[in-house]
C-alpha cells in the first residue's frame, strides 16, 4: 500500500511540476470566479435596459402608430394605448410607480374592452371584424348582441371606478380590491363547478374540465392565502413575496384555461400529437401532469410566503441559484482540464521515451496505471473542493448571502417540504462529476491503448458533446427500457436533486406558457433512479479500466 501511494504521490509532483498544468490550473481558477461575476453582470444588464425606455418613448413610438394607421379598428386599439399611457404621465406615474406596475394591464384591458363594445352597440362593427383585430381578447366567448349595451355599460362603470383607484388610492386599497374582486370570482368559479358535477348530461368529457377546475380552484384558495398575507402585513409590490403571488395567480389563470384536453378525434386528425405521444392515454397522462405540475407550484409559493423561505425564481438575484448554477458550470471546465490530463498523462511517457524505463520497474503496470488513474482523480477531487469554496466565496461577494441556505422546497405526499440547501448543492456535485468521470475513463482508455494523447483528449470531449446531444434527442421518448443501460438517459444527472416546482415557477415567471414537454427532462428522470444511475456509471467505468488493464498488460513496450 505505502509503493503504491509513494507511485501517486510520484505521479502528483510529475503533474504539477509541468508549467502547462500549472498554468492551466491558474486560468481555470480564474474562471471559477467568472461564472458569478457574469451572472451579477447580465442581472445589471437586464435591469438596466428595463429602465432604458422609459413612458415618454413608447408614448411617442404609439403616436408613430396612430399615424400610419388613418381609420380602422388599428388604429383605435393603437390610440387608446396611447391615451392609457398619457392618463399615467398625466397624473405624475411613470414605469416606477406602483400603481403602474400593478394596474396598467388591468386599466388598458378595460379601455380596450369599453371601446369595442361601444362600437358592437354602435353598429360601427360587426362581431366578426371585432374578432379579426386586435381587440379578439377583449371579447367574450359568449357574448350576443343583447349582451353589447350592457356589457358596454358595466365596463365604463368599471373603467372609471379603476381610474379613481389609480388616482386615489394607496397600496393597501388596491390590495383590499383584488382581493375582494378575486373572492367573488373565486365562489363564481365554485358555482360553476358545482353546476358541473351535477349537470345530467356528464359524460367522460367532463371529467377532463371538472379535474382542471378542481385543481385550479385549489390553487386559487392558495393565491387568495398569500394576497391575504401581504394585505395584512402591507408587504410591497415590488417584493418577493408580491411576485410569488404574482406568479401563483397567472397559474391559476392557465390551469383555469384549460377547461379540457382536445378530444381522441382531434388527436388522432392532428399530427402535432400524435407524433409527440404514444397514444392519446400518454396525452391525457401528460396533460393531467401539467395540471398537478403547476398545483405543486402553487403550494410551494404559498409555503415560501407565509413561511419567508423565498423560492429562486421569483428574485431579482438568487445567490442559490447563481451557485448552483456556477459549480455546473465549472465542473464542465474540470472535466476538459481533467481529459487533458488524462489523454496526456499516459501518451506522454511513451513521446518523450521514458515508457520502457518507467514500465520495467519492479511494479506491475497495472500498478502503475492505476496510480495514474488515481492521481488524476485526486487532482479532479482538490479541484472540485476549490470550485465549491471559490465558487461560495465569489457567490456571496457579488450576490451576497441571500438565500444561498435557505432550504430548498419540494412536494412529497401532497406535502410541502423543505430540504437542505447544502446536501443539494453537494449532490449537484456528486452527481455532475459522473459524466466527467466517464469522459475522463475513456480519454483515459484511449491514450494507454492508443499511446496517442490526442486521440484520447478528442475522444473524451467528443463523448461529452455526443452525449449531451443525444440526451437532448430522446428528452420526448417516453420508454427508455432500451437506453436505461446506457449513460445516455443519465447524462443529467444533477435532475435528481433540482427542484422541478422551482423550474416551473421559473417559467411562469417568465410568462412562458407550462406546454406538456416543458418538462420532458423531468420525464426522463420520473422514469429512472438515481441509486440506477450511479450503478450504470460505476458499470461503464469498470468496463473502461478493464479495457485499459487487461491488453495494456500484455503489450510490447517499446519506445
Amino acid at each position: 500500500m505505502k509503493s503504491f501511494s509513494n507511485l501517486v504521490k510520484n505521479e502528483l509532483i510529475k503533474i504539477f511540476a509541468q508549467t502547462a498544468y500549472k498554468v492551466f490550473i491558474i486560468i481555470m481558477v480564474v474562471l471559477f470566479m467568472f461564472v458569478p461575476l457574469l451572472s451579477k453582470g447580465l442581472t445589471a444588464l437586464v435591469n438596466g435596459l428595463s429602465g432604458f425606455f422609459d413612458i415618454e418613448d413608447d408614448i411617442a413610438y404609439y403616436e408613430e402608430m396612430v399615424d400610419d394607421y388613418n381609420d380602422g379598428l388599428e388604429r383605435d386599439y393603437y390610440e387608446i394605448t396611447l391615451k392609457t399611457l398619457e392618463f399615467f404621465q398625466s397624473n405624475g406615474l411613470d414605469y416606477e410607480s406602483w400603481q403602474y406596475s400593478t394596474m396598467y394591464g388591468d386599466y388598458l384591458y378595460f379601455c380596450l374592452s369599453e371601446h369595442i363594445y361601444k362600437c358592437l352597440r354602435d353598429g360601427t362593427v360587426t362581431l366578426e371584424e371585432a374578432k379579426e383585430s386586435l381587440f379578439d381578447s377583449c371579447l367574450d366567448d359568449n357574448v350576443t348582441e343583447l349582451d353589447y349595451g350592457s356589457a358596454y355599460e358595466l365596463l365604463s362603470t368599471e373603467r372609471k371606478e379603476y381610474e379613481s383607484l389609480i388616482i386615489d388610492s394607496e397600496i393597501a386599497d388596491y390590495y383590499e380590491k383584488i382581493y375582494n374582486d378575486l373572492l367573488e370570482t373565486k365562489k363564481a368559479y365554485d358555482s360553476y363547478l358545482l353546476d358541473l358535477k351535477a349537470n345530467k348530461l356528464f359524460n367522460e368529457e367532463y371529467k377532463y374540465e371538472i379535474f382542471s377546475y378542481e385543481r385550479a380552484l385549489e390553487s386559487y384558495d392558495d393565491t387568495l392565502e398569500i394576497l391575504k398575507f401581504i394585505k395584512d402585513n402591507s408587504i410591497d409590490y415590488n417584493s418577493w413575496k408580491y411576485h410569488s403571488w404574482a406568479v401563483a395567480q397567472s397559474m391559476v389563470l392557465e390551469m383555469l384555461s384549460y377547461n379540457g384536453p382536445v378530444s381522441l378525434q382531434e388527436f388522432s386528425t392532428n399530427s402535432i400529437y400524435y407524433e409527440e405521444y404514444d397514444d392519446y392515454e400518454d396525452y391525457i397522462e401528460q396533460w393531467e401532469t401539467t395540471l398537478n405540475d403547476e398545483r405543486e407550484a402553487v403550494m410551494v409559493l404559498k409555503y415560501s410566503v407565509l413561511n419567508n423561505i423565498p423560492t429562486q425564481s421569483v428574485q431579482e438575484s438568487s445567490s442559490k441559484a447563481t451557485y448552483n448554477s456556477t459549480l455546473i458550470s465549472n465542473i464542465e471546465l474540470i472535466m476538459y482540464f481533467a481529459v487533458v490530463l488524462a489523454g496526456l498523462i499516459v501518451a506522454n511517457e511513451f513521446s518523450s521515451g521514458s515508457a520502457r524505463l518507467l514500465f520495467i520497474r519492479p511494479h506491475s503496470r497495472n500498478k502503475i496505471l492505476l496510480s495514474k488513474y488515481v492521481s488524476i482523480l485526486i487532482v479532479v477531487f482538490v479541484l472540485n473542493i476549490l470550485n465549491a469554496f471559490i465558487s461560495f466565496g465569489f457567490t456571496v461577494m457579488i450576490n451576497g448571502i441571500g438565500d444561498i441556505f435557505a432550504p430548498n422546497l419540494v412536494v412529497s405526499d401532497g406535502i410541502v417540504k423543505e430540504s437542505s440547501a447544502f446536501l443539494v448543492s453537494l449532490g449537484t456535485i456528486v452527481l455532475t462529476n459522473m459524466r466527467l468521470l466517464l469522459a475522463v475513463s475513456l480519454a483515459f482508455m484511449m491514450s494507454a491503448l492508443c499511446k496517442k494523447g490526442a486521440l484520447g483528449i478528442i475522444v473524451g470531449i467528443l463523448f461529452d458533446v455526443f452525449l449531451s446531444l443525444i440526451y437532448s434527442s430522446i428528452m420526448l421518448v417516453s420508454d427508455l427500457a432500451f437506453l436505461k443501460f446506457t449513460p445516455i438517459p443519465y447524462y443529467m444527472m444533477e435532475i435528481f436533486v433540482s427542484s422541478k416546482v422551482e423550474y416551473v415557477i421559473s417559467q411562469a415567471y417568465m410568462n412562458n406558457v407550462i406546454m406538456l414537454s416543458n418538462t420532458s427532462q423531468y420525464q426522463i428522470a420520473s422514469q429512472l433512479n438515481v441509486w440506477a444511475g450511479l450503478a450504470n456509471f460505476a458499470f461503464w467505468f469498470v468496463i473502461c479500466l478493464l479495457a485499459i488493464f487487461v491488453p495494456f498488460k500484455k503489450q510490447e513496450i517499446k519506445n
